[in-house]
């Protein structure tokens, strides 16, 4: 059943449902969600053939956004950030607005250190999903990254004010003041 597929990939990526996986997949080749957990449990053991994988999956559906977002996401946690960095600008350019696509090329950018890069894609995120806790994590700790930590602690207590406690900002917040 549909709810099946939901529920396996919405849980993380892990080896011992590699039969679980292929199982699925057999019966409904065309799930990315099924086929995501499956690439990323490959990505940990063979990163090469998890890429080339994805590749593939690209090569096989070229006008479907969604594969190039898989491919990026693959090529990220493998350390190949010009492969995902070609993903998720393909993806863009197709749709400006895609807030995955901004984001996963945000943290390249970012992991890159190209701060002014992923500064800009962070700001485009968050102008699109400007009540998104993670984003907003994830851009007050570029602020951080740019050796900038007053600027992020002002973020964080701005962020607070407009949502309740967040064990998460809190965390934030002492680590930067302890830094």
């Amino acid at each position: 059943p549909p709810e099946l597929y939901s529920l396996v990939g919405a849980l993380p990526a892990d080896a011992d449902r590699s039969s679980l996986y292929e199982s699925l997949l057999a019966a409904n080749p065309g799930s990315l969600v099924i086929r995501q957990r499956q690439l990323q449990v490959l990505a940990m053991t063979d990163p090469d053939a998890a890429n080339e994988a994805a590749a593939r999956l690209v090569a096989d559906n070229p006008e479907a956004p969604e594969v190039y977002l898989l491919q990026g996401q693959i090529a990220q946690d493998t350390d190949e950030l010009s492969t995902a960095a070609t993903a998720y600008n393909t993806v863009i350019e197709r749709n400006p607005e895609q807030l995955e696509a901004i984001v996963g090329l945000a943290g390249v950018r970012f992991r890159q250190r190209r701060y002014q890069d992923a500064r800009r894609l962070y700001d485009q995120a968050i102008a699109l999903a400007p009540d998104d806790l993670n984003l907003r994590q994830a851009s007050i700790g570029l602020t951080v990254a740019q050796d900038r930590p007053l600027q992020a602690l002002e973020e964080i207590n701005a962020l607070q004010s407009q949502i309740p406690a967040s064990i998460g900002l809190e965390r934030q917040e002492r680590l930067i003041e302890e830094g």
